[in-house]
């Protein structure tokens, strides 16, 4: 998912998902159905829980499970993607999770 549709907003929360999903093929959906939930400030579920006019902008990236596809996942994002990255979920496995 690249939530960039989103209208920037300086106080904008930018997470990054990295999930293997061949291992793990339902991460990427989870992931983005919670986000979808946490921005709806009228859904009835964490309404509110972010600051006025914040969103939680998100991109969801395949660590396949591997350190070595992880680490430069992570670091793709976290020098190019044009934002600054506050957070990453995942990677599920441990040795991806340690590495990342």
């Amino acid at each position: 998912c690249l939530c960039e549709e989103e209208a920037y907003y300086e106080d904008n929360i930018y997470i990054a998902g990295l999930f293997g999903f061949k291992t793990f093929d339902k991460g990427a959906e989870v992931f983005n159905f919670t986000v979808k939930l946490i921005n709806d400030p009228d859904n009835g579920l964490w309404d509110n829980i972010l600051p006025n006019g914040a969103k939680i902008v998100s991109r969801v990236l395949n660590a396949q499970c591997d350190a070595k596809v992880a680490v430069p996942e992570y670091w793709q994002l976290k020098t190019n993607w044009g934002r600054p990255l506050h957070g990453v979920i995942g990677c599920r496995c441990s040795g991806s999770s340690k590495a990342v």
